[in-house]
């Protein structure tokens, strides 16, 4: 399997290009992922927009989706797929969060 991933930083070329600007394309990078990280990943990345906020920051997983879609999927151990999304989730935190003081 393989992910890419990222946002677009910067300006959008479709606008650019009305403005006359030509943006250059992004670098993608592309990576291999380990077969056994394969169902985890997946799930997070389709629970990534299933976020929970207080007081206008992520503060974690709607774990009720991501339960509901490995059953939706029949996942056969989705206590395990569940451990390596909160991994994924605890790290997109902490990203998302910023540096530390």
């Amino acid at each position: 399997m393989w992910v890419t991933g990222g946002r677009q930083e910067g300006p959008d070329p479709v606008e650019a290009a009305g403005l006359g600007v030509i943006v250059p394309e992004p670098e993608v990078q592309i990576f291999d992922i380990h077969p056994d990280a394969e169902k985890g990943i997946r799930m997070f990345l389709k629970c990534c927009t299933q976020w929970r906020v207080s007081d206008g920051q992520r503060i974690g997983l709607d774990y009720g989706v991501v339960l509901a879609l490995l059953s939706l999927e029949g996942e056969p151990n989705p206590g395990e797929v569940l451990e390596d999304v909160q991994v994924m989730e605890d790290a997109a935190l902490a990203k998302l969060a910023g540096p530390t003081a």
